[in-house]
């Protein structure tokens, strides 16, 4: 065997091993997440539902989680384990699995706004987006984050915000929205745990801090 089709064989069986070695990795993340998720957004009436849309992709949907909330819907886009090379860039990057929540809100929210990291291109992506639309770009006070208000009080209530996000994971964008009044929080959970402990606590605190009446 000469030494290129040697190379061919052995970047062969580190792409099929990574692969399958990724791909259970994968699936028993996404277990521990589905588990820590439901758990979090299970309401007065009954469990969350969890379902899988596809094999990266899990969603949880939750009714009235916590208190000032209505319907919560939890998207977590898994990073790629399968792909080893993928997955290595990913990391270099500083990226892991991705948790997007929306929330929908009992009331109005007190200032009304976007939080996002600059570094992160979602978060470049929403910022762009948020003073294209009339938004007043400052500084949220937290490391890395920058803010934008869509109202006098945006900037005080977003910057408020940072703390109690970042207990979810890595801030990526924080959004909300005052006309069908919603809270939007993308983070990366690259350093948190599976489990999520500090998911529904750090939810009903960013809500009660938002409420014009908490």
């Amino acid at each position: 065997m000469d030494s290129a089709t040697l190379v061919v064989v052995i970047l062969a069986v580190l792409l099929v091993g990574g692969y399958a070695v990724g791909g259970v990795l994968n699936a028993r993340r996404a277990q521990m997440l589905a588990a820590g998720l439901r758990e979090a957004l299970a309401g007065p009436d009954g469990p969350a539902r969890v379902r899988r849309l596809g094999r990266s992709v899990i969603r949880i949907e939750g009714e009235r989680p916590v208190r000032g909330t209505g319907r919560v819907i939890a998207t977590v886009l898994m990073a790629p384990r399968e792909a080893l090379l993928v997955w290595v860039l990913w990391a270099l990057q500083g990226r892991g699995d991705l948790l997007d929540i929306k929330a929908e809100l009992d009331r109005p929210p007190v200032g009304v706004g976007l939080l996002a990291d600059p570094r992160h291109r979602t978060g470049r992506a929403g910022l762009s987006a948020a003073v294209a639309a009339g938004g007043t770009r400052g500084d949220a006070g937290a490391a890395g984050l920058a803010v934008v208000a869509y109202d006098a009080e945006g900037t005080t209530t977003m910057s408020r915000l940072a703390a109690s996000a970042a207990q979810v994971g890595d801030v990526v964008l924080l959004e909300l929205r005052g006309a069908q009044p919603r809270l939007t929080l993308l983070v990366s959970l690259r350093h948190a745990p599976a489990s999520l402990p500090s998911l529904r606590p750090a939810l009903q605190r960013l809500v009660d801090q938002v409420s014009r009446e908490g």
